[in-house]
């Protein structure tokens, strides 16, 4: 279970932020504080909960809204990323950079150190807003922040996972809907989904419990995504292809502009797809072949929070990371 702005209180015995700990589960929070905070309640603003009948292991992270954790699956290492990304003008853009750098460092740390198959789940309130992601609701002047993200999902080869356009936050009077928690996962986990959606139960909070089911099958491919052989190219016939694109009709207003750019990068995507061969794998590239993953069900699920008076209250809500061999089982929790 991912958490973003967890409730923290100081222990009575020692002081330290802490969370409220559960029979059964590893509470998995920063080691890093955030030493600007106005109160105990804001240390960190990311954490994980995991069931103690998975085999697990807690990963450092240089930041104290990014938790992470390691899960052995079978032959794979499964590494699971929790993250805040405030929104705090002027230096919205320098927080957004150094969250997704530490996720990136933890990325590609574990990958160096592990010699099984790895897949990646990031999870999180990352507090910006795209067409990508949020569909073409989204208005043009509050398109401008989503670039490091979308260079993170490009360079770590991962895609979105819930359906463009879910809603993920509103208000408590359930004005301006909006789409600004993600889910992005390695291309494993992406074959392995069975759905990523918001939770059918209401837990009152301002954002969605996020509810993600994999299900591994008898046998899954995990090697890294192929690179385009640009050299490859037949660049003239590529060139001819793109000519013949039909032309947008006049444009008048942003959101002709807006449909006319998303149909051209449709059909630019499409043309690379076919026309551009991918390269061939590197003789001692890492995690190549298949890895059996005999009926293992992972579900995960991202937070909910309810929050009062801007930095008051805050309730969490979602349900556990379980592990099925034949079934899939759900067990909520509040």
């Amino acid at each position: 279970m991912c958490i973003s702005e967890p409730y923290i209180f100081a222990h009575p015995r020692t002081g330290e932020p802490t969370v409220n700990q559960h029979s059964g589960w590893t509470t998995i929070t920063p080691k890093t504080y955030n030493q600007e905070a106005s109160s105990v309640r804001f240390s960190f603003r990311a954490a994980i909960w995991v069931s103690d009948r998975i085999k697990h292991q807690e990963v450092e992270t240089t930041s104290s809204d990014v938790a992470a954790v390691t899960l052995q699956v079978e032959s794979a290492l499964l590494l699971l990323i929790s993250i805040y990304v405030p929104y705090k003008r002027p230096q919205e853009e320098i927080d957004l950079q150094e969250r997704i750098a530490c996720a990136q460092d933890i990325i590609q740390k574990t990958r160096e150190k592990t010699d099984s198959a790895l897949h990646v789940y990031v999870g999180g309130d990352f507090n910006r807003h795209s067409n990508v992601w949020g569909g073409k609701e989204v208005a043009p002047d509050r398109r401008k922040d989503d670039w490091p993200i979308l260079q993170f999902m490009v360079e770590e080869e991962l895609d979105s996972m819930l359906p463009r356009g879910t809603i993920t936050f509103s208000h408590n009077n359930g004005l301006h809907p909006t789409t600004i928690d993600l889910v992005l996962v390695s291309p494993g986990l992406q074959a392995a989904m069975i759905q990523c959606k918001p939770s059918d139960t209401d837990h009152g909070g301002d954002h969605r419990v996020i509810e993600a089911r994999f299900q591994m099958p008898w046998e899954i491919r995990t090697t890294r995504r192929l690179g385009r052989n640009y050299d490859k190219a037949d660049w003239g016939n590529i060139c001819k292809a793109v000519s013949i694109i039909p032309r947008p009709r006049q444009i008048s207003t942003k959101e002709q502009l807006n449909d006319e750019a998303e149909r051209f990068v449709e059909a630019i995507t499409q043309i690379v797809a076919d026309k551009i061969p991918y390269a061939k794998p590197h003789p001692n590239a890492k995690g190549g072949g298949h890895h059996p993953l005999r009926h293992s069900g992972l579900h995960f699920h991202l937070y909910g929070t309810r929050r009062q008076n801007g930095e008051g209250e805050t309730q969490t809500a979602g349900t556990y990371i379980n592990r099925s061999k034949q079934s899939e089982k759900i067990t909520s929790h509040k």
